[in-house]
C-alpha cells in the first residue's frame, strides 16, 4: 500500500530558509495574534499568558501556574487606569512588573507594539525572502520531488500564520 505522506526529504534549502526567517515571521505574526479575534484568545487570561510567555527577547516569562487567577500579573485597575495608551490592546493589557523574573512585562508589550508599527519594513523583508523560497519548492503539488512529505506540513505550518499580515505575497 503506497504511503500518503513521505518522511522528510531533508531539503537543506527549506530548513535553512525556515531558520533564517524565524524571527522575522515572529515579529510579523505575534503582534497580530493578540489583536486577532482568535478563539484561543477569547479569555483574557489566555491572551495574557501568550504575551507573557512569548517575548521577542529573553527575559520575563510568567510562571505556568494553573491557579493564576487572583495572582495574575495583570491588574484590572492598572488596565482601566491606562487611559493614555495609544493602542486599545495595550490599554486593555497594561501589565505590572514581573517580580523576580527579569525585565518589566510592559517592555514585552512595548516590543509587540514596536514590531506592529514596523510592519512595512518587516513585510518588505519577508516578501523578499518569500521570493527566494519559490525557487526551493519543487512544484505546486509538493515541496520535495518525491511527493507530499513532512516537509510540506512543516513549511505550511510556518507560512499559514502569515495570512494575518496584509500585503504578504506568496509565490
Amino acid at each position: 500500500q503506497p504511503r500518503i505522506l513521505m518522511p522528510s526529504h531533508n531539503i537543506t534549502g527549506i530548513s535553512e530558509w525556515l531558520k533564517s526567517t524565524s524571527m522575522l515571521r515572529r515579529k510579523l505574526t505575534r503582534p497580530r495574534f493578540i489583536r486577532a479575534h482568535l478563539p484561543e484568545f477569547v479569555q483574557r487570561s489566555a491572551r495574557e499568558m501568550y504575551i507573557e510567555s512569548h517575548p521577542f527577547t529573553a527575559g520575563c516569562a510568567a510562571p505556568q501556574n494553573p491557579d493564576k487567577g487572583k495572582d495574575s500579573i495583570i491588574s484590572n485597575s492598572t488596565a482601566q487606569s491606562n487611559a493614555t495608551a495609544r493602542d486599545p490592546i495595550l490599554d486593555m493589557l497594561k501589565l505590572d512588573e514581573c517580580e523576580e523574573l527579569g525585565p518589566d512585562i510592559d517592555d514585552i508589550l512595548e516590543d509587540y507594539e514596536e514590531k506592529f508599527k514596523d510592519t512595512s519594513n518587516l513585510r518588505r523583508r519577508l516578501n523578499s525572502k518569500l521570493r527566494e523560497l519559490d525557487s526551493l519548492i519543487h512544484s505546486v503539488e509538493s515541496v520535495g520531488p518525491k511527493g507530499l512529505s513532512i516537509d510540506d506540513i512543516t513549511l505550511f505550518s510556518a507560512l499559514r500564520p502569515l495570512s494575518l499580515v496584509k500585503g504578504i505575497h506568496f509565490g
